[in-house]
Order: C-alpha cells, then structure tokens, then sequence
C-alpha cells in the first residue's frame, strides 16, 4: 500500500529525526547509514537537503570530510540563503583533508560574500590559517593585518595580535613575533 502524501512527510521528518538523535549521540556509522539510504531512496522529499547537511557533520566527525564536501554542496544548492555557511563548513572540510589548496579558495569566495565584519574577520582568520598551513608566512601575516584594520573590540584585537604573533614564532620570526 502506498503512503499518502502526508503518511510520507511525517515518515521523512522521523527519519531526520532520527538521524539527528542518532548524530547527537556521536553513533556515527549508524547516522551515515541511515541517512545515505535516506537520500538515495528519498529524492522528493523536502527534508533531502537537511539529510545532506547532517550526513555532511557525521561524515566530518568519522573522519570522511571528503566525503562531506559533496554533501555540503548539496546544502548551498537547497538553501541558497546558507550558501555562505555551507560553503564555509566545505571550506573546513578540505582544511581538515588537508586539501588547504581547495580550502583557501572556498575561504576566500567566502569572504567576498561577507556582508558584515565580523563575517568578514571570521573569513580572515580561517584564510590566515590556511596560509600557514601552505607555509605561506607573508601571506599569513597579512591576513591578520587584514583582521586588526576592520576589528575595533579590544580583547578581539589582543587575540588576533596573539595568534599573530604565535604564527611568527611558529614561523622562525621571533624578532617579529617579540615586537
């Protein structure tokens, strides 16, 4: 017998549910399971691109941020109001497969759809660190220069100027990191 229409919505939100209930509870195999048979067998559903994004956070919490990317794509084609955010959680998701390549130029798309400053400084400091993930000292540097010319909070600008300052040292520049 086939669902009505309202028989499947309610069975496609106990299914996300679950899926949720079963991230937050850090059951990571059984999260990707179900909701990678969700999606595939699912396709109509409205709560398709929600399947996605939480598939995306257990992939990325097993290990799999490859895998996650593709997943997160899939959220910014659903919602493209958290097209920003979806792209920044594919940004991390290449940093963290080591893809910094990849990762800084997410980043930096990113940054050029920052609408306010502190999206904007929040871009800097992942592109900051993605440069010094790329042994890309100057380039590091002159993202957290980027950060203290529009941050004005003081306890904000004391961090950046310490992560600065940690990233010269990591660096080799303790004439610079000391100054």
């Amino acid at each position: 017998m086939l669902l009505s229409s309202a028989s499947q919505d309610e069975a496609a939100q106990a299914i996300l549910g679950l899926g949720q209930t079963l991230l937050a509870s850090n059951k990571l195999s059984e999260t990707i399971s179900l909701l990678t048979d969700f999606i595939t067998t699912t396709l109509q559903s409205g709560y398709v691109a929600d399947a996605h994004l939480y598939l995306a956070d257990a992939l990325m919490a097993a290990g799999d941020p490859v895998a996650a990317m593709t997943h997160y794509e899939a959220v910014v084609q659903a919602y493209p109001g958290l097209a920003l955010y979806a792209r920044e959680w594919q940004g991390n998701a290449a940093f963290a497969a080591q893809e910094y390549e990849s990762a800084l130029e997410i980043y930096q798309a990113c940054l050029g759809e920052a609408g306010t400053a502190s999206q904007q400084v929040f871009m800097w400091e992942k592109i900051a660190l993605t440069y010094a993930a790329l042994n890309d000292y100057d380039n590091a540097m002159a993202a957290y220069d980027a950060i203290l010319d529009i941050a004005r909070i003081a306890y904000y600008r004391a961090r950046i100027m310490y992560q600065a300052a940690e990233t010269a040292l990591a660096f080799g520049e303790n004439t610079e990191a000391y100054s």
